[in-house]
């Protein structure tokens, strides 16, 4: 694993996002961050239905929240982290969840950020 100096000078990557059960999505978080020395990680909930194992009450889809743990992680690392997401989230355990992964350029040398001119004017009454 690249200490996170090295990783910072790492310009390719990938986004995983890691669907979870309800109330497991922090420690898995906490676990990336302290035990795998990854910064770049966020987590949220969603909520919605699926078309397998929907669950019907008066003919309306119930909607099933879900923990969203969404990380980039360097491609020299991915396959270590897979196996740590597998282990330490469950996500290897039947229902324990799913990861999607895509492809990210650039990831952290950053992206540069060119404003027009006339933006430095806006809201200020004279532009």
């Amino acid at each position: 694993m690249l200490g996170v100096k090295d990783r910072m000078n790492t310009r390719d990557g990938r986004l995983m996002t890691i669907i979870l059960p309800t109330g497991s999505g922090h420690e898995l978080l906490e676990k990336l961050v302290h035990k795998k020395g990854l910064t770049t990680v966020f987590m949220h909930h969603a909520r919605g239905s699926g078309l397998s194992g929907v669950m019907k009450r008066k003919g309306l889809t119930q909607q099933i929240e879900k923990d969203m743990v969404v990380v980039a992680v360097p491609t020299d690392d991915l396959e270590e982290v897979i196996a740590f997401i597998y282990e330490e989230g469950g996500v290897g355990k039947p229902h324990g969840g799913f990861i999607y992964i895509e492809k990210l350029s650039a990831l952290f040398g950053g992206v540069p950020v060119s404003l027009p001119a006339s933006s430095s004017s806006a809201g200020n009454g004279k532009g």
